[in-house]
């Protein structure tokens, strides 16, 4: 029996996440296991900003066409931001779950 966690070396959903859903033909999968455990080797555990280039590189092409998060970064829709810098901006959502329920937008 094999799980996701001794096929790659990421651990729990996002693992299973990116095996389930980044390609499916079988050539494909060997190249992405590969990727993946080479990225990983590079990457200290935490080190979100490689992990966020991962996941940009296995994700959809960009459609070019500006997105809501786009928007929100340029200020066209308004948001309740919590914190901004260089890197991320987060801001709260307009439907919370819970009390410190908020987007990050890297």
């Amino acid at each position: 029996r094999s799980s996701a966690r001794h096929i790659y070396p990421l651990r729990g959903m996002y693992a299973r996440a990116l095996a389930s859903t980044a390609f499916s033909r079988p050539r494909a999968r060997i190249l992405r296991r590969t990727t993946v455990r080479r990225t990983m080797a590079a990457a200290a555990p935490g080190d979100e900003q490689t992990l966020a280039l991962e996941a940009r590189l296995l994700g959809l092409p960009d459609s070019g066409e500006p997105t809501l998060f786009d928007k929100i970064i340029k200020k066209e829709i308004p948001a309740t931001i919590i914190f901004e810098d260089e890197l991320c901006l987060a801001f709260r959502d307009i439907a919370p779950q819970a009390k410190t329920h908020f987007l990050l937008i890297p």
